[in-house]
């Protein structure tokens, strides 16, 4: 019997580790596309790896970033919009970094949405003082918002 439970847990370790390799596969692969600027091919093999990989918390949120890139590169903001949005809602990966608000506040402003991107610059602000990046968000924010309403 004991020859038993030791037969069934060599096939699950073997298993784990194949299911890891492909996993870790998918996301080089997607790596060395996006390093090529092949950012098509590139979010499509990470949207494959991130549907491979489930308990590996990290490596999503790697993936997750690399896929709002992904989209950012491509001019699909809505898309990189919604992806850096997912990013900055989990509250530990922003806090670790901080600079995926400054991302997610500048797609805001090319989307237009110039009030939500100022109080994300000043999120950014608070978690990173001394970066003017976001002080100069937030004046080219009010800036549109003005610009806008003189002309509309």
């Amino acid at each position: 019997m004991r020859q038993y439970y030791i037969v069934i847990l060599g096939v699950l370790i073997l298993l784990s580790g194949t299911a890891a390799e492909a996993q870790n596969r998918f996301s080089k692969a997607a790596d060395a596309a996006f390093s090529d600027q092949l950012y098509l091919t590139a979010l499509q093999k990470y949207q494959k790896a991130f549907s491979k990989t489930k308990r590996n918390v990290a490596e999503r949120d790697r993936i997750s970033l690399r896929i709002a890139e992904c989209h950012k590169f491509m001019n699909n903001t809505k898309q990189a919009e919604s992806a850096y949005r997912r990013l900055v809602l989990n509250k530990k990966y922003a806090k670790d970094n901080p600079k995926v608000i400054l991302l997610y506040a500048d797609l805001l402003k090319v989307n237009g949405k110039y009030a939500e991107a100022i109080k994300q610059y000043k999120a950014y602000k608070e978690a990173v003082p001394k970066d003017l990046r976001a002080d100069m968000g937030v004046e080219s924010c009010m800036t549109a918002m003005e610009d806008r309403k003189s002309v509309g």
